[in-house]
């Protein structure tokens, strides 16, 4: 070393113990940082999922209710049908039997 006081050289020692140490802990500020980040995404991603599978429950719920609906209304559609079918034949049945009159009328005289 070149000629630096006792003084000086316990100075320029205890300055590059600082620089050490401020090194140390910058490089662990980093990694905490990096932990914390890779701890935020985490996270991040587990909420997304969470709301994904949320948004799909909300989703098959819904369309369970409108086949609900939709199945109700087709037995409406169903039941409407089937008395109109059942009037249709009781005014077939009359019209048979009239028709059936008016011929046996003309044969018949």
């Amino acid at each position: 070393m070149p000629d630096i006081p006792n003084n000086d050289a316990s100075i320029i020692d205890e300055i590059h113990a600082s620089e050490e140490k401020i090194e140390g802990m910058l490089k662990e500020a980093k990694e905490k940082a990096g932990n914390i980040i890779n701890d935020a995404k985490k996270k991040a991603d587990e909420i997304l999922k969470k709301g994904a599978k949320e948004l799909s429950q909300t989703a098959e719920g819904y369309k369970k209710e409108r086949l609900k609906d939709v199945e109700k209304e087709a037995e409406r559609i169903v039941k409407d049908a089937e008395k109109r079918g059942e009037e249709i034949k009781k005014e077939s049945a009359k019209k048979i039997k009239e028709a059936v009159d008016i011929v046996i009328n003309k044969v018949l005289p």
